[in-house]
């Protein structure tokens, strides 16, 4: 039994893990039509009537429409991060681990945001990427120059390139001080 204050949470995980999981039905299942292959995979994943459903459903003017324009959006980013389904909280984690582990003394202070900026897009050489490394590149150099000073230097990377730019600079530069 699921407490009242828990549903919202539960339906929402819930509902991101069924659209993660289409996603990766979508995939399986254009390969196989490129391929020529039978569906037999699928079907040992998803009940027939569901398959029929969403192949239905894929195949209509709206649904291809919208894969369309956002495949476009995902096009026009240019500073992806390369960590794929792991969150943020997860990369943090994980820093903080190594950091302990090569220090004598524990350290629980979480690691800089510039340190999870670069970890989250550091590319692995073996992988091909649709998108430019050039724009994070960039950042990663502007953010290792003023890396010297005692301020924690994503916020200054971010805040310079505007097509990034989410907070008002005023509201970024308090929360600085």
């Amino acid at each position: 039994m699921i407490s009242p204050e828990g549903r919202h949470w539960v339906l929402k995980t819930v509902n991101l893990s069924w659209h993660g999981y289409k996603s990766k039905l979508k995939k399986m299942y254009l390969e196989a039509v490129e391929k020529g292959s039978n569906l037999d995979e699928l079907h040992e994943l998803v009940p027939e009537d569901e398959l029929k459903y969403l192949i239905s459903y894929w195949n209509t003017s709206p649904a291809k429409e919208q894969s369309k324009k956002n495949k476009r959006i995902r096009e026009k980013l240019d500073d992806m991060h390369t960590m794929g389904p792991r969150t943020y909280a997860a990369l943090r984690h994980n820093l903080l681990i190594l950091r302990n582990k090569k220090q004598e003394v524990p350290n629980k202070q979480e690691p800089s945001k510039a340190k999870v900026y670069r970890e989250s897009r550091t590319r692995n050489l073996n992988k091909t990427y649709k998108t430019s490394y050039g724009n994070t590149k960039d950042n990663m150099k502007m953010e290792s120059q003023e890396g010297a000073n005692d301020k924690d230097s994503y916020v200054e990377v971010k805040v310079a390139d505007k097509s990034s730019f989410i907070l008002a600079p005023e509201f970024v530069h308090s929360i600085q001080r």
